[in-house]
């Protein structure tokens, strides 16, 4: 976990003008549950992505890290599309207590 939250600190140091933080609650071990708002423009219809359910489900966290620096660093006009045309809700992490 603490790499997840060392990367999720570096792309809001890097992309603070795209990405806020959020957070949905606490776990039952009374971690965090991080995450970002990703928007180019406010008012866009809203996607909310939530990863790492359930403790094996390790590579969900990595597609959705990999998606949200997708997002922010690509210069490929669809990829740009659509992440300019929606408010991105987005979790790497939501049962951090079994993450691994």
């Amino acid at each position: 976990m603490d790499e997840i939250n060392v990367w999720m600190d570096q792309m809001l140091t890097q992309y603070g003008n795209v990405l806020t933080p959020i957070t949905y609650g606490n776990s039952y071990e009374m971690e965090p549950i991080r995450g970002f708002l990703m928007s180019y423009r406010s008012g866009n219809p809203a996607i909310f992505i939530e990863s790492n359910i359930h403790a094996r489900e390790w590579i969900t966290a990595a597609s959705t890290t990999w998606l949200i620096n997708e997002f922010v660093t690509s210069t490929d006009p669809e990829i740009r599309r659509i992440a300019e045309s929606y408010d991105w809700y987005i979790f790497p992490v939501t049962n951090p207590d079994l993450y691994p």
